[in-house]
């Protein structure tokens, strides 16, 4: 990689995270590219959905894309977006509330039901229609219901309108929507919800999940790969087509859309500041991950290292180690992983030192190949 002189670091203003974007900036600055054109699709189209990927892959962004979209057309079905990102804030109920997945329940019910008001407020239309449809149907008190369970309160309003909840007031609701937009069939799209660190909560959750497929009501939901557990009642490759939505390095057009999605998101000043071949190891180094591509090139435009080479060098070390603490972190807290992530890291370091063995015993070598020497085992 060619050195260069580091021009005045500026700062990098620009939004990575897509749950921050307002929707006229949700519809701009989403990249192009059959990974998130064919997600895009299957948002809006019949049947359950579970968009699978990693943190950062654009599963928010394609989601409220979807959202607006869908808003927008008269020929699309109607669309519902409701978040679910703050589910760790109702895991202390598990340790001290006997009725803890009771709770839960009805906090995704009543974000369901909030989502139906936030329709009727983007469309500019009188919330009216769903306040006449059911006494419980008050958004005020639906919204107070949701932070009180947050924050571990509220008893006595759980018990007047929590307890009374049920799935059935969601299909109410979406019909009453249906009705209002003239549209024959609703998608709800439920981000966020690989509740990983709660299997309880996520159990529960997919039960409400299996309740909202009808013939007029497709549910989406965002979900991690690997580490996402169903429970023993879903069993994802029957309830639901999975979506991946994580881009391969070895994709033919992975260049192409990674450039895309900076150029979108980006000045093209902030972009001419970098030099090619560093946008390209960027791009790489990131994964297949927009988010992390964004943060790296903002960390880069915000260095004050006095050469390219010295930003790029401290990138790549300090990417390297944010990863494997994922990994580690990961192995933590969900065991079953544990064994795998310890075998992935020793697998790492072993490679890393024999390309550097590889390269300081032939400085005209260009192409390294690892491969891995599988063991056969006698059958018996």
């Amino acid at each position: 990689m060619p050195v260069v002189t580091n021009p005045s670091a500026q700062a990098a203003e620009f939004e990575e995270r897509a749950d921050q974007l307002s929707l006229e900036l949700i519809d701009t600055s989403l990249a192009d590219g059959e990974v998130f054109q064919r997600a895009r699709t299957k948002l809006l189209s019949r049947g359950a959905k579970l968009l699978v990927g990693p943190r950062g892959t654009g599963k928010t962004h394609i989601m409220r894309y979807a959202y607006a979209q869908a808003m927008r057309q008269a020929d699309k079905p109607l669309a519902l977006y409701a978040t679910f990102n703050r589910y760790l804030n109702l895991e202390p109920l598990l340790k001290k509330s006997p009725d803890a997945r009771q709770r839960f329940h009805s906090w995704v019910l009543a974000k369901l039901l909030i989502s139906a008001f936030d329709w009727l407020s983007d469309a500019q239309r009188d919330d009216a229609v769903l306040c006449n449809a059911d006494p419980l149907f008050n958004r005020d008190s639906l919204s107070q219901l949701v932070a009180r369970l947050e924050r571990g309160t509220g008893e006595e309003l759980y018990e007047e309108l929590g307890q009374r909840l049920t799935v059935d007031h969601v299909l109410k609701a979406v019909r009453t929507l249906l009705n209002v937009s003239g549209r024959s069939r609703a998608v709800l799209l439920l981000d966020d919800a690989a509740l990983s660190l709660a299997d309880e909560y996520l159990v529960a959750f997919f039960e409400i999940f299996r309740q909202l497929k009808t013939e007029f009501i497709a549910p989406k939901a965002s979900v991690y790969p690997g580490s996402t557990q169903y429970g023993p009642t879903f069993h994802a490759s029957h309830e639901a087509e999975e979506v991946h939505l994580w881009l391969s390095v070895e994709d033919a057009e992975y260049s192409q859309i990674m450039g895309d999605i900076a150029t979108r998101r980006l000045l093209p000043d902030q972009i001419s500041r970098i030099n090619p071949d560093i946008l390209e190891l960027l791009k790489y180094l990131s994964f297949g991950v927009p988010r992390t591509y964004l943060r790296l090139l903002r960390e880069f435009l915000s260095s004050r290292q006095k050469s390219a080479q010295q930003q790029v060098n401290g990138i790549v070390e300090a990417q390297t180690e944010l990863i494997r603490a994922e990994y580690d972190s990961l192995g933590i807290k969900l065991k079953q992983f544990a064994s795998i992530v310890q075998a992935g890291g020793d697998l790492f370091d072993k490679a890393v030192l024999d390309v550097a063995a590889a390269q300081s015993a032939d400085t005209q070598v260009r192409n390294i190949v690892l491969g891995l020497q599988q063991e056969q085992t006698a059958l018996l």
